[in-house]
């Protein structure tokens, strides 16, 4: 789900995490900071390990990660774009949200409103 707060873009969990649970290994085409709301979470940056004959990645390696709580002072972490990370809850009702801005698809450039332009919200 997002919300809308000006220019910026809020992501949100359709519901709390469970302990372990995993946000698969993805990437998006723009910077943008997670932050944890309620709980605690690993946020792992990962490049593929094994690929199929077929080009599926088959396993993930994590190259490095970090901790973060809602209880804790700089609970955020920004994610460069390009970068395949992936979010595991540590505790139970662990909430995230990914902060954005959406752009133009012709320029890149930050806009004040929501464009239509799928390639920015993903």
């Amino acid at each position: 789900m997002e919300h809308v707060s000006g220019n910026i873009f809020i992501r949100t969990p359709d519901a709390p995490m469970k302990q372990g649970n995993t946000v698969l290994s993805h990437r998006h085409n723009f910077d943008h900071t997670t932050y944890i709301a309620r709980g605690r979470a690993r946020i792992e940056v990962v490049e593929p390990d094994r690929v199929t004959a077929d080009g599926i990645v088959a396993t993930w390696r994590a190259l490095r990660s970090v901790e973060k709580a809602a209880y804790e002072l700089y609970n955020w972490v920004l994610i460069t774009k390009g970068t395949y990370h992936r979010i595991i809850a540590l505790e139970d009702d662990t909430i995230y949200h990914c902060i954005y801005s959406h752009r133009r698809a012709d320029t890149g450039e930050v806009v004040e409103e929501y464009t239509g332009w799928m390639e920015a919200v993903t």
